[in-house]
């Protein structure tokens, strides 16, 4: 299967089927919504790639936004030049998962980052993780920074890795 896989760009008619796997992806209270996938596709289109399979069918995908801190309200705007490259999803539609396709999606993105002039490209990656995810991260050239305990409204206990 991954070598039907390939990676481009998100354009504005694949975003039904992001806001979709999004959803499917994330808790309710996690996932981000149809307007925050339109405004990265509108103003971070460089940093949304999706993962199509067979040359038409969008599987998954990976979006960020620049930023100059890495906190949600400076993550929620898109700053062109900010020094931070602030991932907000990496997903793969639940049917293809654990087949390899996040890991080379986002290795892919990763490798696609570094090319861009040095002066104009972000100094850091970075991303907010579940615990359960932190080996797939660290397998993908990412550092644990620090481990958090949050309390999110529902005071359910979730940690991350920011």
């Amino acid at each position: 299967m991954m070598e039907n896989v390939e990676f481009r760009g998100c354009q504005p008619e694949d975003l039904s089927m992001c806001v979709s796997i999004e959803a499917a992806s994330y808790p309710a209270d996690e996932a981000a919504s149809p307007e925050a996938l339109r405004y990265r596709q509108k103003h971070a289109a460089r940093y949304f790639w999706c993962a199509i399979l067979n040359k038409n069918a969008l599987i998954g995908f990976v979006c960020a936004t620049r930023c100059t801190k890495f906190t949600h309200e400076s993550m929620s705007v898109h700053d062109p030049s900010g020094a931070l490259l602030a991932i907000h999803s990496v997903v793969v539609a639940e049917a293809y998962r654990r087949n390899g396709i996040a890991t080379r999606m986002l290795k892919n993105y990763i490798q696609n980052i570094l090319q861009e002039r040095k002066n104009s490209r972000p100094t850091k990656i970075v991303l907010l993780a579940k615990a359960h995810l932190l080996t797939f991260y660290v397998q993908c050239g990412f550092q644990v920074m620090y481990v958090e305990r949050l309390l999110h409204e529902r005071s359910v206990p979730r940690e991350t890795l920011c």
